[in-house]
């Protein structure tokens, strides 16, 4: 639409209905009303006046007229010499076959009629993935775009002069003329609880031959969900996907993420439950779907990744890290443990660790009379988190440990503190102001 609200000519497009009536819009004059739609990311909505109907001959004449007239009075700057002032009704009548006396207007009224019949055959290349996209366009009228091939549209009578010869193969997007706005509203367990983190995706409803396709793909979320909806007797069955949408977490900083922040939450109720209750809410209309979903173990990886990236989020904000995911990051298994357990640690949780032997420097004199005899240290320090090789920053935390004891080593200047055969070691979150590493004897 913006290049057509600059074009010279004017550009009329036009919209073909199941019923065969086919709308008419001025492109320019649509786009002098409608500014704020031509800024932005390229969405968005035209609508067509259901008045402006091409079997109206006589109105849209007059207004082609309107339109026509002061271009044809107004001088190309590019051209040379004189323009003279051209009689579009007799230029039209010379372009006709001789004795035919057919006009402009009447071969639009053709063409109008001619496009609610066109002879239109394709193939779909038969791959598992692109049939897939076919049964979701036809069946559920979801938007999707597929690889064809034997693509043909027969020229149609009187137009074959007009019609350019299209590609063999190439990408076909269908898409349903309109879609109901609503939500998809997601709660942890069977039925639903005010104690639940419920969860709610703004979404679109779409009608396709075999029942319902609901998707918020279009609509910013860092979650895709597509419900596949077809009546049973007298019961819905739904079809439920749901992940992880990349293009909405790649390239931004974490922290900012807002929308990931309740999720966690969320994906540990649903784990907990075993199950999750939707409820479609179109037309003002709330219909939950029947049984709930349960048990949920073929999406278990999905929520444990959603969590994942929930507390990323969280953690990220704690520390104010300008931490940017790319879509080339490879996340291991060690690395969501990281997560999880710094996520631990910033929520007050002391988290049992394993720390055999560690070399540091002597804290004075009086520690070699310790060498040997195991007993209680406390270790203030900072904890760096990495993940997917990227440092998301540090946090004070402390190490208390029991059954532990110094060693001598070949520097005078270092000691060994070491694991003996009780001993244990604890470590939380506690700010401090130690400058690098610090252990405290702890003396009872």
């Amino acid at each position: 639409m913006r290049q057509y609200a600059n074009n010279v000519l004017p550009v009329f497009i036009l919209r073909v209905t199941p019923d065969r009536s086919i709308y008419w819009i001025h492109a320019q004059e649509w786009a002098k009303g409608n500014q704020e739609k031509l800024i932005g990311d390229g969405k968005g909505v035209v609508t067509f006046d259901h008045s402006k109907v091409l079997s109206d001959r006589e109105g849209f004449e007059r207004y082609l007229w309107d339109i026509v007239e002061p271009i044809l009075q107004t001088r190309d700057p590019l051209s040379i010499g004189d323009q003279p002032s051209i009689d579009l009704a007799k230029r039209s009548a010379r372009r006709a076959p001789p004795g035919s006396g057919e006009s402009k207007t009447q071969k639009v009224q053709e063409l109008s009629k001619g496009l609610s019949r066109l002879d239109l055959s394709f193939t779909p290349v038969g791959t598992t993935e692109n049939i897939a996209l076919v049964r979701d366009a036809y069946l559920y009228g979801l938007p999707r775009t597929f690889d064809v091939k034997d693509f043909k549209l027969a020229p149609l009578p009187g137009f074959q002069d007009q019609m350019k010869p299209l590609l063999a193969h190439g990408k076909l997007t269908m898409k349903t003329k309109a879609a109901t706005q609503g939500h998809v509203l997601v709660c942890p367990g069977q039925e639903y609880s005010v104690l639940a983190q419920e969860v709610s995706l703004a979404a679109e409803l779409f009608n396709g031959t075999a029942g319902a396709g609901i998707t918020n793909e279009s609509l910013p979320s860092p979650l895709t969900i597509i419900i596949r909806c077809t009546v049973v007797e007298t019961s819905l069955k739904a079809e439920i996907n749901l992940s992880i949408r990349g293009s909405a977490i790649y390239g931004v900083a974490l922290k900012e993420i807002h929308t990931l922040a309740p999720l966690a939450t969320w994906a540990d109720q649903i784990a907990a439950e075993d199950a999750m209750m939707l409820t479609l809410d179109f037309n003002g209309i709330r219909q939950p779907l029947h049984p709930s979903v349960s048990p949920i173990g073929q999406m278990l990886p999905v929520f444990q990744r959603i969590r994942s990236l929930s507390r990323l989020h969280m953690i990220c904000r704690a520390l104010n890290s300008p931490v940017i995911l790319e879509n080339s990051d490879v996340f291991s298994e060690e690395d969501f443990q990281d997560i999880d357990f710094g996520f631990d640690l910033l929520r007050g949780v002391q988290r049992s660790v394993t720390l055999n032997t560690m070399e540091v420097d002597s804290v004075g004199p009086e520690a070699r009379k310790f060498i040997t005899v195991p007993g209680e240290f406390l270790i203030q320090t900072h904890w760096q988190l990495d993940v997917a090789g990227k440092a998301l920053g540090h946090f004070p935390v402390e190490i208390h440990m029991t059954g532990y004891a110094f060693e001598s080593t070949a520097d005078p200047k270092k000691l060994k503190i070491v694991k003996g055969s009780n001993g244990q070691a604890w470590v939380s979150y506690k700010k401090h102001d130690a400058a690098g590493h610090h252990i405290i004897r702890r003396k009872t």
